[in-house]
């Protein structure tokens, strides 16, 4: 009975042991780093005006199995898109196992994401950059040619400083001409729809020109045009009128030009002979 007491204590005895081991490994496993994961605790699919910072900061958090917060894991934030920058680049996270930065978005209109990665795994932030105000016009096309008579589609686009397309702006813009005898459709000023002013040009005398585009409280933007005679159409005989003796000589000149009086250099036509009336 007595061998039987001490072979029964000394079993509990290795029972314990063997619980107290079993218990310490696992606190151990639920401490290490392959059991910890990082996840996104607020801040994430934030919208903001491009180049400024978000509202709220990027914050992440570091968990064991248990779901605790591990403080002391370094957490490392990288622009991984959007061409932004972030406040802090490499963090520790605190008491609670959360670690944050703040987001300056791009200046580009559009996607941003930031990556916050520790030696376990990562998560991704993701914003959205809109345009700032509006403060300027671009004209397009930039540089073109046409032929005297053909419309050409112009387009002023209202942008904010970094040239992001500023779509609820509302400013009427006005488009002009110098260098040749044009006329647009619609005339000016023209309503911007979503952003951008539509007009058609068609410019009447060959040459060169310059097309501008302006409106309230923006930066203006030009372009040039350059307008080439049509197709030929007619004769321009000179001088109009004249006199001379009989006998005399009188020299006329006939010119091809198109249908708005424009010299076709290019017409090879011949003119077979002068009749007088």
């Amino acid at each position: 009975m007595k061998n039987h007491r001490v072979f029964s204590h000394a079993r509990c005895s290795s029972l314990l042991w063997l619980l107290v081991a079993t218990t310490a490994l696992w606190l151990s496993t639920v401490g290490s780093a392959h059991s910890q994961t990082i996840a996104i605790s607020s801040g994430n699919k934030q919208t903001g005006v491009v180049a400024s910072a978000l509202l709220q900061p990027l914050v992440v958090k570091v968990k064991n199995v248990l779901g605790a917060g591990v403080a002391g894991v370094t957490v490392n934030f990288a622009v991984a898109s959007g061409g932004g920058s972030v406040s802090q680049i490499s963090v520790v996270t605190n008491s609670a196992g959360t670690a944050s930065t703040s987001l300056t978005l791009g200046t580009v209109a559009g996607a941003n994401s930031v990556t916050a990665a520790s030696g376990f795994g990562n998560a991704t932030f993701t914003a959205t950059g809109i345009a700032a105000t509006a403060a300027k016009l671009s004209l397009s096309p930039p540089g073109t040619s046409a032929k005297a008579g053909a419309a050409v589609t112009y387009k002023a686009t209202i942008q904010d400083a970094f040239g992001n397309k500023v779509g609820a702006a509302s400013n009427p813009v006005s488009f002009s001409v110098t260098g040749t005898s044009a006329s647009f459709n619609p005339a000016s000023p023209v309503a911007p729809v979503s952003g951008i002013a539509t007009t058609k040009l068609t410019a009447t005398t060959a040459g060169d020109a310059t097309v501008v585009a302006s409106a309230a409280g923006l930066i203006g933007d030009s372009v040039a045009l350059s307008i080439t005679p049509g197709a030929a159409t007619k004769l321009a005989l000179s001088p109009a009128s004249a006199s001379t003796s009989i006998g005399g000589a009188v020299s006329y000149t006939a010119t091809i030009q198109d249908a708005h009086g424009n010299t076709v250099t290019s017409a090879a036509n011949k003119v077979p002979s002068l009749e007088a009336a």
